[in-house]
């Protein structure tokens, strides 16, 4: 009989384990990521709050992601995100901005899957723009 029951109470828990949805795992990058959907090389560099610029160089059809480590004490917080690019395809330097948001991830997401997109894009007036795609 006490066989019976601790079998009866094993089988409860197991489907009790099986029922029970996985756990979510916490956040714990920021990820955005790039992509250059035009037919030209472009130039960008992106800040996290204060810090330093990071220079990048996307070719045609490339993409790029950036994260930034959340602390465990506050998983929703990181630092603003700056997007400074070349907007113009004339000679020189024209310097086009953005604050960009990211979305929170268990990993640095390699295939930004979890994180924020974005597309550089021909905005058909000769220059190009970036535009959220998720």
């Amino acid at each position: 009989m006490q066989k019976h029951a601790i079998l009866t109470a094993s089988a409860g828990l197991l489907a009790l384990a099986l029922a029970a949805p996985p756990a979510e795992a916490a956040n714990r990058f920021a990820v955005a990521c790039i992509t250059n959907q035009t037919n030209l090389r472009v130039s960008y560099s992106v800040q996290w709050g204060n810090g330093q610029w990071q220079r990048n160089v996307l070719q045609p059809g490339a993409s790029w992601r950036h994260f930034w480590p959340m602390p465990y004490s506050d998983p929703y917080h990181y630092p603003q995100i700056t997007l400074a690019f070349d907007d113009s395809l004339r000679p020189g330097w024209q310097t086009r901005t953005y604050t960009l948001v990211a979305y929170g991830s268990p990993d640095q997401d390699y295939s930004c899957a979890l994180g924020k997109r974005y597309v550089f894009i021909p905005d058909g007036r000769g220059f190009v723009d970036v535009r959220g795609v998720n």
